[in-house]
């Protein structure tokens, strides 16, 4: 049986050294991503504006631009829920918007749902008014 706990904790370490491959390894080819709808740079104030479908567009969608929307961009999981399947992720993200220099803190709820060992959905929670603060649009 798949350690899906051993396996999120393992993507957030491989994340903060910047290597993107612990998390590419773990994505479903079909895996359903959601960033919150108004999310800065991933997601538009529309309705499933943050919903992006499959491991390319998922790395494309959110990934790829990243480095244009935040510099020194961070996730840092303060603690864990292990539900066997569902693992879920709190803690808090920090960047500092590039428009502005303000830095930006949000805490956040990630939710991570597996199935034989590959991530297959996974879900963010936080505040996004945070975020647009820190950009100069609140």
């Amino acid at each position: 049986m798949p350690d899906n706990l051993a396996t999120t904790r393992a993507i957030y370490d491989a994340f903060a050294q910047g290597d993107p491959g612990p998390l590419i390894a773990a994505m479903h080819d079909d895996v359903e991503w959601i960033e919150p709808d108004g999310a800065p740079g991933v997601g538009a104030m529309d309705k499933g504006s943050g919903v992006y479908r499959g491991r390319d567009d998922v790395l494309a969608g959110v990934f790829g631009p990243l480095g244009e929307h935040w510099h020194d961009f961070s996730v840092t999981p303060d603690s864990y829920i292990d539900g066997g399947d569902h693992i879920v992720a709190l803690g808090h993200l920090r960047a500092r918007a590039p428009e502005t220099g303000q830095a930006a803190e949000a805490p956040f709820a990630h939710v991570w749902r597996y199935e034989e060992g590959k991530l297959v959905w996974w879900r963010s929670y936080e505040d996004t008014a945070l975020l647009h603060r820190a950009k100069g649009a609140l």
